[in-house]
């Protein structure tokens, strides 16, 4: 038997990789796997936004709309064991927080709010009344949530590779890793639609298309490049870096785009917020023997031998 603190600390130590606060498995000391995202053990929050954004906010609940918080900032009277949806304890059903049609539930649920009026069909047009005028979603999706909380196996949404969040900038100056010239290393993660990083088998093959816009390079006007799980090239959490040098050449200029699947992918910084480039998909680079400057920024710090790994 555990016992912890309000926010998931534990009193005492025990060994990690069990179950433990809420139901979530502890990966670490300071990080639990909560299903559907990671929790700050001790923070009070996810890494992560629920998925549902504001749709599934309370407009008279405050709390709910902090898309990040655990339980609405209340761990003593409430529950959240699938890391999306938060009840009082005695709503939790099959490890879940159900969605409870009457009104009567004490939601938010994954997707609708709790208290959804659905209309419509899974294949009809209707929409999820939430009870806020603006705050209205298609019957399918909110249907389809239903279904994942009663239990059935297909997820509401499916995932796709969105963007690429920067993970790590730093500079390999002549002399240390790189002999030739300075090298800006970038490593980005490759994350969905709903800002979660994708793992092991999940994580996808990333294509970059480079085109020179200025000066001349040993590689032509044009390249490409891939990363990927099958060659190693790209880590088990979806990691992966990329090195930006004129290799003691002239100075030239690119523009350089990331694609899964043939879509772009935007670039976000580690907040997860757009990286500036053009269109948010395309990087603006300028090499040179002195440095490289992405998007008009320049690396902040030296790399280490930290640096050679994800």
């Amino acid at each position: 038997r555990f016992a912890y603190y309000p926010y998931g600390e534990e009193r005492g130590t025990s060994a990690e990789g069990r179950e433990k606060f809420g139901t979530y498995m502890r990966d670490s000391s300071g990080l639990d796997y909560a299903d559907q995202r990671y929790y700050g053990v001790g923070t009070g929050r996810f890494g992560t936004p629920d998925r549902a954004g504001l749709t599934a906010s309370i407009a008279a609940d405050p709390g709910s709309w902090n898309r990040f918080v655990y339980t609405r900032g209340d761990p003593v009277n409430r529950r959240d064991p699938a890391g999306l949806a938060d009840c009082d304890p005695e709503g939790v059903t099959g490890n879940v927080c159900p969605a409870i049609a009457d009104g009567s539930g004490s939601g938010p649920d994954p997707l609708c709010l709790a208290g959804i009026n659905c209309s419509g069909t899974s294949g009809g047009t209707g929409i999820c009344d939430l009870g806020i005028n603006t705050n209205v979603v298609n019957s399918a999706v909110c249907l389809a949530v239903v279904a994942v909380v009663a239990g059935e196996s297909s997820p509401p949404v499916a995932r796709y590779a969105a963007a690429v969040r920067l993970v790590n900038d730093c500079y390999w100056a002549k002399g240390t890793r790189f002999t030739v010239g300075y090298t800006r290393e970038m490593d980005w993660q490759v994350v969905d639609q709903f800002g979660d990083p994708f793992y092991g088998s999940a994580v996808p093959t990333v294509n970059e298309k480079v085109a020179v816009t200025s000066g001349s390079t040993n590689r032509g006007k044009s390249w490409t490049d891939r990363w990927s799980r099958g060659d190693g090239t790209i880590s088990p959490y979806g990691i992966f870096d990329d090195y930006y040098s004129a290799n003691g050449g002239s100075a030239f200029s690119t523009l350089q785009s990331y694609f899964v699947n043939g879509v772009a992918l935007q670039f976000q910084d580690a907040t997860g917020k757009p990286f500036a480039g053009v269109g948010g998909t395309t990087l603006k680079v300028s090499s040179s023997k002195e440095g490289v400057t992405i998007d008009g920024t320049t690396s902040p710090r030296p790399c280490t031998d930290k640096d050679k790994k994800w």
